[in-house]
């Protein structure tokens, strides 16, 4: 049966008995004889679970529970399974292990070629310097090592950094590093200077003629035709050789 889960509605409940919340769908309180447990039935990962929340009582009341039930539905939304996330806590999680989780996590969706970049900084400049401590006891100053370490690069320092903050949010999220404990909050990016230059009409004349010889010798045409749009257009590399049909104004 369905109804809100209030106080009242706990008293009235019969045993083997389950009463289903109309305001947070998939929460439900349920009594087997003298106990009475909140519950949160749903999928994760395409699989139905049943989530015992706790015993009525201090700390479960009928809003403390919904408000949990709301955080796990919040989760599972995100792609975290409530289980792993149990599991993780149970244990002093390294920070290899930790990293290993949000790889499938995280990294798994993101883009080839930035899945590749932040996998090869953590097995280059992050894993050396802590990846055997407990993620809960990096700090500040572990973090200020690796980018210090990283001055004479300093756009692989920055990228570091970067990777790092997200890398740590994320643990947050799973509450495997205290809240507000990210160890990268303050912690000043180098300072790069632009390295933007154009071209003048004779390098542009002599890279004209270059990129003809180039294709009268048989060259791969589709990598002339990109460095034609990086020249006319000047766009990024990337944005070129990712560029697709939908994209393009062929009218204009």
């Amino acid at each position: 049966m369905k109804n809100p889960i209030t106080l009242t509605a706990i008293e009235k409940i019969q045993p083997k008995d389950t009463l289903w919340d109309t305001k947070v769908a998939g929460f439900g309180v349920r009594r087997q004889k003298d106990s009475i447990s909140y519950i949160l039935k749903t999928r994760v990962n395409g699989r139905q679970k049943l989530i015992t929340i706790g015993k009525h009582g201090s700390p479960w009341t009928p809003e403390t529970a919904r408000k949990k039930a709301q955080s796990l539905l919040t989760d599972i939304n995100n792609g975290i399974d409530p289980s792993e996330r149990k599991r993780i806590q149970n244990s002093k999680i390294s920070v290899q292990k930790a990293w290993e989780q949000f790889v499938l996590d995280h990294i798994s969706k993101l883009k080839p070629r930035t899945r590749e970049g932040y996998i090869d900084l953590f097995k280059r400049y992050i894993s050396p310097a802590i990846s055997s401590k407990s993620i809960q006891d990096v700090s500040r100053q572990d973090v200020a090592a690796i980018h210090r370490k990283l001055s004479d690069k300093p756009s692989t320092g920055n990228y570091v950094l970067s990777v790092l903050s997200k890398f740590m949010n994320w643990a947050e999220l799973l509450e495997l590093r205290n809240q507000h404990s990210n160890p990268t909050t303050g912690l000043k990016k180098y300072t790069i200077a632009p390295r933007e230059r154009f071209l003048s009409q004779d390098e542009y004349y002599r890279l004209g003629l270059a990129l003809q010889a180039e294709i009268d010798r048989g060259a791969n045409p589709y990598a002339i035709a990109a460095i034609q749009l990086l020249m006319f257009t000047g766009t990024r590399k990337g944005e070129i050789l990712e560029l697709e049909w939908k994209s393009v104004d062929l009218e204009h």
